[in-house]
């Protein structure tokens, strides 16, 4: 019947793709160590998520190591110890009160998930447990709706 037809046709793509995936996980670490020698190109295909991810977190941390040092310039200047005190300080930090950079909310945070500053400026990670709790919940939420839907 064209029933089993289609189910015939779905399972042997799905596994095609199952072992596709598979057989590259497998040669991933062999391409990595032999075939790539400086193409880059290459190398980017062919490493693991977790390496990626560390990357962009020292990267982040990395920025905001900076950041916070040239505050610390900003607010206490490049005086030496003698002509220093903790009023200028203070007087210099109070002037600098107005330079503040926007963070948080909703669609600040889905923005930078999607272009992937979450993770390279703000050296945010999020689980792959929280991503599928929240698909998840989603998931879920769709099905109660619609089945709500349908049965009333």
């Amino acid at each position: 019947s064209n029933y089993k037809k289609l189910m015939f046709f779905l399972s042997l793509i799905l596994s095609s793709g199952s072992i596709a995936i598979q057989l590259f996980l497998l040669a991933s670490p062999l391409v990595q160590r032999y075939c790539y020698k400086g193409n880059s190109n290459l190398a980017h295909i062919f490493v693991p998520g977790s390496v990626k991810t560390e990357a962009n977190i020292k990267q982040a941390a990395a920025r905001k190591i900076n950041a916070l040092v040239k505050n610390a310039r900003d607010v206490h200047g490049d005086t030496n110890e003698a002509s220093a005190s903790f009023g200028q300080g203070l007087i210099n930090f109070s002037l600098q009160e107005n330079n503040v950079e926007k963070a948080g909310g909703f669609l600040w945070t889905w923005k930078r998930i999607f272009n992937g500053e979450l993770s390279t400026v703000e050296g945010v990670w999020i689980s792959a447990r929280i991503w599928a709790g929240n698909l998840a919940q989603v998931l879920i939420s769709l099905f109660i709706i619609v089945f709500g839907v349908v049965r009333t």
